[in-house]
């Protein structure tokens, strides 16, 4: 694999995973012609790479989660069917930063990763677009309660 990793899309911030990479995979998700839902840690270049990734998304209807734990995130993607990508390097150090593409709440298979990568690579130009031009208005959704009671009535001890 190109891009993808043991567990998505990793690297340092601005350097390995630039804006550019960001918009091509939007780019490359948006033909999937799905909901996507979007994610993100409090990583200070998580941000950059949340715009830079939904200006690529054109067609697809896109949800923006603000910050919100992986296994939420994951949890939503199951219980609704969608795809979500969550922006996280997870334990890697600060500087780093990543994309975990979830289908339905699992990692991808490696032949959707690999559709993915062929895709990003065909958006070359594309990504010359200016980033801040594309950006879409954003709805920041309030997912806490759902994901609350999730927590609560799976792991919580019978009273």
């Amino acid at each position: 694999m190109k891009y993808f990793g043991t567990d998505g899309i990793r690297g340092e911030a601005y350097q390995d995973l630039t804006l550019s990479l960001a918009y091509k995979l939007g780019c490359a998700v948006d033909t999937f012609n799905t909901e996507i839902i979007i994610g993100m840690d409090t990583r200070y270049s998580s941000i950059d790479l949340s715009k830079a990734l939904i200006s690529g998304i054109k067609k697809s209807n896109v949800r923006f989660a603000g910050v919100i734990p992986t296994s939420g995130l994951m949890y939503y993607s199951l219980k609704h069917n969608v795809l979500a990508i969550m922006i996280t390097a997870s334990h890697n150090p600060y500087q780093d930063n990543g994309f975990k593409v979830i289908d339905c709440g699992c990692k991808l298979s490696e032949a959707k990763q690999t559709e993915i990568e062929e895709l990003i690579d065909n958006r070359i130009n594309e990504a010359i677009q200016t980033i801040a031009d594309n950006i879409q208005n954003w709805v920041v959704e309030e997912f806490a309660p759902e994901v609350q009671n999730w927590v609560v009535e799976e792991f919580a001890p019978e009273v």
